[in-house]
């Protein structure tokens, strides 16, 4: 990919952004929606995830959680995904608190629900993710699912690494 197309599609990206597990400077959470480069030095900026918030009271989420039942469901849910009582798919659509307007759980554009794309240096710096969750992405195996949830402002995130 040529630097001009590589900035071209990097705009793009920033422009299709939706609501997620990032924070900006209003606050509010967001992840950066977009294709990941297809190969080159470019496809190691990139982590896809999937994540189910667990929310906590006082974030600007919908729930009355305090921070220790959050953390004992986010556990609860870990220890399902790893002994394989539970899919991933089934546990997003119960106990995501990462949710649109409409009820359902958010996703980057075009992605599964819960699936965002992380980036080591995001195209748009202003809608990064909250450094705990980036940080969670890029330490977790693919294809497995991070041993602990991940603490950010808006509760506990349980991370699966896909890509």
């Amino acid at each position: 990919m040529t630097r001009a197309g590589f900035l071209a599609a990097a705009l793009a990206t920033a422009l299709a952004t939706s609501l997620g597990a990032c924070s900006d400077e209003t606050g509010q959470s967001g992840s950066t929606a977009g294709t990941p480069p297809a190969a080159g030095p470019e496809a190691s900026n990139t982590a896809r995830v999937r994540q189910i918030l667990v929310g906590i009271k006082g974030s600007h989420l919908k729930t009355t959680r305090s921070d220790e039942q959050a953390l004992a469901l986010a556990k609860s849910l870990i220890a399902d995904l790893v002994a394989g009582r539970r899919t991933f798919d089934e546990l997003v659509d119960a106990f995501t608190d990462d949710r649109d307007p409409q009820g359902k759980p958010n996703a980057a554009a075009g992605l599964p629900p819960g699936t965002y794309l992380v980036y080591r240096v995001p195209p748009d710096p202003r809608r990064d993710f909250v450094k705990s969750f980036k940080d969670a992405a890029f330490s977790t195996p693919v294809g497995q699912v991070a041993p602990e949830p991940v603490k950010s402002q808006f509760g506990y995130h349980i991370i699966r690494r896909e890509k």
